[in-house]
């Protein structure tokens, strides 16, 4: 068959990348990822769970893909009768479940004895009918299909060779007033077997200090939340780069989940822009590099540099510290006053309480009999 009897499906309708919940069927898991040894077999299984209210009928197929773009959709080689899709048996259907049933789908894997090494990729479907395929056009009839994605690692020769193409703040902004702050990379795997990266993007301040931290061991799902604005993960959603493809990953450095500001007034919009930055708040400038500990050619990409300045949240604390500075110095001042009127009504109190004598205590003018008899017996002789 042609190479355009390929089709492409839109991923996030067909594939579960995380365990999520239809309106009638979950599969568990979502990703199998398992190493081989060519020449042999291997058995799994995947989980269906009918959540409706009525009976479904199930037809499994399976089909290889590839990368289709640079966010990791894949494309869907429904035609190519070989590679990892045609090494998977499984029932061809229908599997009836009741409705609320949950049953265990069984799978073999048959790894011929002189497979590639490296990764092999296929996905396997649950349909609501089985496929049909149009002999004169080439085309695969699409109906409303699940499928969990099978990623294989055929053991042998296997050659990784990975570079980072670009790493860039998104829309290469330089200045902030607070976080988030959008970090966006490359990768480019020129291997033949996907790598998924491991890192972080390390944050330091204007002195060289390391603003964020990096958990030392393997995080349970509760230390994952705890760390979830400690460090800046260079790989959130746990996506793989493919072979010959290269996948763009995103992240963020935040200390807390965006808030939202409301476009009303100008003094409100004030206000939440200054409540915004308070709650992601960075100041002064900062250096972010890429370290991908499984891509050491990450260590050689260029550094880069941002500013960081509330300026909102920074001029309302200067306003909120002058209004509390002079409500400080008037209440100061005033009690200053009533000091000094206190002690200035004391001290004339006392004053007048010392002019105000009262007759009783007045002295009195004593007389000396003595005295004048002799003045006057002088004043005799003189004569």
């Amino acid at each position: 068959m042609k190479r355009n009897s390929a089709i492409v499906l839109v991923f996030s309708l067909l594939i579960i990348l995380l365990p999520q919940i239809t309106a009638a069927l979950t599969l568990t898991p979502p990703l199998l990822e398992i190493g081989v040894e060519p020449g042999r077999e291997i058995t799994s299984k995947i989980k269906v769970f009918n959540e409706s209210d009525s009976t479904i009928s199930l037809y499994p197929s399976t089909a290889n893909f590839t990368a289709k773009d640079e966010i990791g959709t894949p494309y869907f080689l429904f035609d190519e009768e070989e590679g990892l899709a045609s090494w998977i048996e499984i029932t061809p259907g229908p599997i009836v479940l009741l409705p609320g049933e949950r049953q265990d789908v069984v799978f073999n894997v048959k790894v011929p004895e002189d497979a590639d090494p490296g990764g092999h990729y296929a996905g396997i479907f649950f349909g609501s009918a089985p496929p049909v395929i149009d002999s004169e056009a080439g085309q695969v009839t699409v109906v409303s299909k699940l499928g969990v994605l099978l990623l294989f690692r055929v053991s042998g020769d296997v050659t990784v060779r990975n570079a980072i193409q670009e790493f860039h703040i998104l829309n290469d902004q330089k200045i902030f007033t607070r976080l988030p702050i959008n970090f966006w990379y490359r990768l480019r795997n020129s291997g033949n077997l996907h790598i998924r990266p491991e890192g972080e993007i390390e944050i330091k301040n204007i002195f060289g200090l390391k603003t964020t931290k990096s958990p030392q061991k393997e995080l349970t799902r509760q230390e994952e939340e705890q760390y979830k604005y400690k460090f800046v993960n260079a790989n959130p959603i746990e996506g793989a780069v493919l072979p010959d493809s290269v996948r763009k990953f995103e992240t963020a450095w935040k200390k807390s989940e965006p808030y939202d500001i409301e476009n009303r007034n100008f003094f409100q919009n004030f206000i939440s822009q200054a409540v915004a930055e308070y709650k992601n708040f960075a100041f002064g400038r900062y250096t972010a590099s890429l370290k991908i500990s499984n891509v050491p050619e990450s260590l050689t990409v260029e550094k880069i540099s941002f500013w960081v300045f509330p300026w909102h949240f920074l001029l309302l604390l200067v306003i909120v510290l002058i209004i509390a500075i002079l409500i400080l110095v008037l209440i100061i001042s005033r009690y200053n006053r009533w000091i000094i009127k206190r002690a200035f009504r004391a001290n004339h109190d006392e004053s007048i309480n010392s002019i105000q004598i009262s007759p009783k205590n007045l002295p009195v003018e004593q007389n000396h009999p003595a005295s004048t008899s002799q003045d006057n017996q002088r004043l005799e002789n003189d004569t």
